[in-house]
């Protein structure tokens, strides 16, 4: 766990490209902004080097699956995970 952010500071305005799922299956690319995501929420956001790495999957990622829980009882509205590949 790292020092969260001041009350009343937010996450820097970004648009993340994200690959969704039309109505047929088909993949699609569409923008996402932090306001979509973050707007009026208290979120935890941590990033991981690799998806689906091994180091990643059994030593970084285990740590927030376990504490999920713990983490929504601190007034927390989600989590997200971050990563690029």
């Amino acid at each position: 766990w790292t020092k969260p952010i001041e009350k009343l500071q937010f996450v820097p305005d970004v648009t993340f490209k994200t690959r969704t799922r039309d109505e047929n299956g088909d993949f699609e690319w569409k923008d996402v902004t932090t306001k979509d995501l973050f707007e009026k929420k208290r979120v935890v956001i941590f990033a991981l080097p690799g998806a689906f790495t091994p180091t990643c999957s059994t030593t970084h990622l285990p740590g927030y699956e376990e504490s999920y829980e713990e983490i929504l009882k601190l007034n927390i509205d989600d989590v997200y995970c971050l990563s690029v590949n």
